[in-house]
């Protein structure tokens, strides 16, 4: 079998056993649905929203920071929690029986999965950005440079892939696989500057929250809105701290399997 067809294959069984793809109905919800609703939920709670409606003097400037904050802050989220989703239920159903069954390296196969992951939140994240802006403030569609957040864009979901294989690979230690997720998405909007910026947390919670992508996204969205340089520092580090993660996950993602064999658990294959 050639690479390529290890890669497509690693690719089309990722997303064939996707949860969110199950159906027509679940994807809608799930991956355009909820992560809208989460985004607004967000900008409400900032408040944002109650004082631009009320006409409270905040400007168009601080409406559009804390609009992108919300929604690439829920995007982010979104992405860490689907990869982690697929991940993990994958020792049920999907490609972990097809990685470990392997005869050949198993890289292509991993490269299929992560890409088909990318892939997908890459369209349910461009959708909840773009039906964002138009909503909230549909001025910025014509002001933003759209090549520079598509960059973000991309670095938000390649930051938080490495994020989220890091969740998946914690989830197949514990016998819920959903414990982890279900914690940090409660927690991660209040820490990761979606809702308010991290500036105000004390400086040494800052260095603490920096070991999150999140945190670096949120900062560079801000910061891209202000039209300031900082925007790409930001990207930079949430995307070096999500490859750590990534690489965090993997060896995570080998001790799993290692526990998950002796236990005879890995699999419904008993492998």
């Amino acid at each position: 079998m050639s690479i390529f067809h290890r890669f497509y294959s690693g690719a089309k069984v990722t997303i064939s056993s996707l949860p969110s793809l199950s159906s027509l109905d679940t994807a809608i919800m799930q991956m355009f649905v909820e992560p809208l609703l989460s985004t607004f939920l967000y900008l409400l709670l900032s408040g944002m929203i109650g004082m631009h409606l009320s006409g409270s003097g905040q400007s168009d400037q601080t409406l559009l920071q804390a609009t992108l904050a919300a929604v690439l802050g829920s995007c982010s989220l979104a992405t860490s929690l689907v990869v982690s989703e697929a991940l993990a239920w994958d020792k049920f159903e999907g490609t972990t029986r097809f990685v470990l069954l392997a005869s050949r390296s198993a890289w292509p196969v991993w490269c299929g999965r992560v890409c088909a992951l990318i892939g997908v939140n890459l369209v349910s994240n461009f959708v909840t950005l773009f039906v964002t802006l138009v909503l909230v403030d549909a001025k910025s569609l014509v002001i933003i440079n759209w090549g520079e957040l598509i960059v973000l864009l991309i670095v938000t979901i390649i930051a938080s892939t490495g994020f989220g294989l890091t969740i998946a690979a914690l989830g197949m230690l514990l016998s819920d696989i959903y414990t982890v997720p279900n914690f940090l998405s409660a927690l991660l909007p209040i820490i990761g500057g979606v809702i308010a910026p991290v500036t105000v947390f004390p400086q040494i919670v800052q260095r603490i929250i920096g070991i999150i992508p999140l945190t670096h996204i949120t900062q560079a969205a801000r910061a891209f809105s202000d039209h300031c340089a900082a925007w790409q520092t930001e990207s930079t580090v949430a995307l070096i701290v999500g490859v750590i993660w990534f690489i965090v996950g993997l060896l995570v993602w080998q001790v799993s399997v290692y526990l998950q064999r002796k236990r005879g658990t890995l699999t419904n294959l008993g492998i």
